[in-house]
């Protein structure tokens, strides 16, 4: 129970109001590769404050993915390089800088999106998530699942620029209340989009071997889809260059039609974790879960 708490989401994105403000204003003059320049120098101090997270993806990159002592290092910085660009990125598109997109799989998706009956989209905290409400495009809506300690102005400017593309936010509350939501839209045959790789609100959890060791996933988005026999699938996005991304959408596997509950939740998580195998192996940096995910939370020399 100890370590599952530990998993827990707990973070929000860093800086005040209005730094963000600034920023959101910046964007609108100033290119984004001179925008990356000075982030760059905040780098050193988020690797030096941050020891925890620091060695938690030193840890992913030497054990999880087998390198050398010193290519788990230099992937180390490489990897918050990366997530310091993605959330410039998430800046830049409030200040309405645009970005292309490249989709593989974009079949799965419309024959999902064109049908009657609701599913889901069960992504990560890998590369950036966010930029599939500016791309995906469905004849019905999409909610999303969005975390509800967010600061005000992300908040808003995200639900700004969702909104036009019939995106409708969802934000995460202790009560609970936020299910009944979920629940009404599925049944609606609506688009449901969630995070199925940190636990939060429950500490219920389903065990999974990603990346050849086991882990424990959140079981509510799974079970979501095997209670309410509704569909899954992942949708990973990534960073590729200054201005591309690329998502990988795939099918969730959800096992016999007479399998139990929790069988078929074991199934769909093992699926899931398959998938999102795949896309950390292509881009192992993009990963940005700063925490020791794993269940076999040794140190790595």
């Amino acid at each position: 129970m100890e370590q599952t708490a530990q998993r827990q989401w707990q973070g929000k994105t860093d800086g005040a109001p209005w730094m963000h403000r600034a920023l959101i204003s910046m964007f609108k003059v100033v290119p984004l590769p001179v925008m990356y320049f000075f982030m760059s120098f905040a780098i050193p101090y988020y690797l030096i404050a941050h020891g925890k997270a620091r060695k938690a993806i030193y840890h992913y990159f030497r054990k999880h993915l087998g390198y050398s002592p010193l290519a788990a290092s230099l992937h180390t910085i490489a990897n918050h390089y990366v997530f310091g660009a993605i959330v410039m990125d998430k800046f830049a598109s409030y200040a309405g800088v645009k970005f292309k997109v490249e989709v593989e799989n974009m079949n799965i998706f419309k024959d999902l999106a064109s049908s009657d009956k609701g599913f889901l989209m069960l992504t990560a905290h890998v590369g950036n998530s966010e930029i599939c409400g500016y791309s995906l495009v469905a004849p019905k809506r999409m909610n999303v699942l969005a975390y509800g300690g967010e600061a005000e102005t992300i908040s808003r400017n995200r639900s700004r620029v969702l909104t036009s593309n019939n995106i409708r936010l969802i934000p995460t509350d202790e009560d609970m209340e936020y299910l009944f939501v979920i629940r009404n839209a599925l049944e609606d045959g609506e688009i449901l989009s969630l995070h199925a790789d940190r636990v939060f609100g429950s500490n219920k959890t389903v065990d999974a071997n990603l990346l050849g060791s086991p882990a424990e996933l959140p079981f509510g988005p799974f079970a979501i889809s095997a209670m309410g026999d509704v569909p899954a699938i992942t949708v990973f996005v990534v960073k590729k260059s200054l201005h591309r991304y690329k998502i990988f959408i795939d099918r969730v596997k959800s096992g016999s039609a007479d399998a139990s509950i929790g069988d078929k939740v074991a199934v769909m998580a093992q699926s899931y974790c398959d998938n999102l195998g795949k896309v950390l192996r292509k881009q192992p940096n993009q990963w940005f879960n700063y925490y020791e995910f794993w269940n076999d939370r040794g140190t790595a020399a």
